[in-house]
């Protein structure tokens, strides 16, 4: 479990890096709050636990190997007789997913990505996970209170406002770790994420093939890798990565799948 103290750091030092404001943080916190002051959050927490708690999880992100390693898990996960798997979608990754048939359980969301992907799996019974920043505030306006009741939480990057929380973590795909850690999860895979300089195509609407990520989005993800690293030390052998390297987490390779799946390791 990451507390807000501990995570407070970090926080200082994204918001120097990238110039952010503290205040319009906090007044997008307090918006999402408002918006979700009817919606209820203890079962939409409690559903969370029940999904995270001592499971296996694969967290796919949106990177330009995101089709390639869905691909491979599907496979990996056909050949195994009821498998207890909680399966996180970062955002755009959710577009990807369905495209495949495949729901995922949990969603990460600023709602700047295929938001009606997002309402879609919502509306399948997929738990969405909405963030709140100073950057999103119209998108919250527009699209926080069309999600379920639930099956709907708001979190914030302040100190915890309401009924919204704060598990840490910066990008959608990052913050997806630290909410499953803190919720218990025994083991994480991260499928689909990249560090390469690419965005792949599932990470903005529109976009038709990977393309090279903006000063911007290369400082995002080089945050998102260090947070990572530094989970993985207050976590030892509990975060793997799929065909990617990230110090301090246990690297596979896509013929290992089924082995992880299984609950076991080479």
């Amino acid at each position: 479990m990451v507390s807000f103290q501990a995570w407070k750091p970090w926080y200082e030092e994204i918001r120097g890096a990238f110039g952010y404001s503290l205040e319009a943080d906090s007044r997008a916190a307090q918006l999402l709050n408002e918006l979700l002051e009817d919606y209820d959050m203890e079962m939409a927490l409690r559903r969370a636990r029940e999904l995270l708690s001592d499971k296996q999880v694969i967290i796919f992100g949106a990177g330009p190997n995101l089709e390639d390693h869905l691909e491979a898990y599907l496979r990996a996960v056909s050949g195994l007789k009821d498998p207890d798997i909680t399966v996180i979608s970062a955002d755009g990754a959710t577009h990807a997913l369905l495209e495949r048939g495949l729901l995922p359980d949990i969603i990460t969301t600023d709602l700047d990505g295929y938001i009606n992907s997002i309402l879609e799996a919502n509306e399948m019974g997929s738990l969405v996970i909405i963030h709140a920043h100073g950057d999103n505030m119209e998108a919250l306006r527009r699209y926080a209170r069309s999600f379920k009741n639930g099956l709907t939480l708001g979190t914030c990057q302040t100190r915890p406002v309401g009924s919204l929380l704060n598990f840490g973590g910066f990008t959608d795909g990052d913050r997806a770790v630290f909410m499953a850690l803190h919720l218990g999860a025994s083991r994480i895979l991260l499928a689909g994420w990249s560090f390469s300089g690419l965005i792949g195509r599932f990470s903005k609407p529109g976009l038709e093939r990977p393309v090279e990520a903006s000063p911007v989005k290369r400082m995002k993800l080089s945050f998102a890798k260090k947070l990572i690293s530094w989970l993985a030390t207050l976590y030892p052998r509990k975060i793997f990565v799929l065909e990617e390297d990230i110090p301090n987490t246990v690297r596979l390779d896509k013929g290992e799948l089924k082995i992880f799946l299984l609950g076991c390791e080479e």
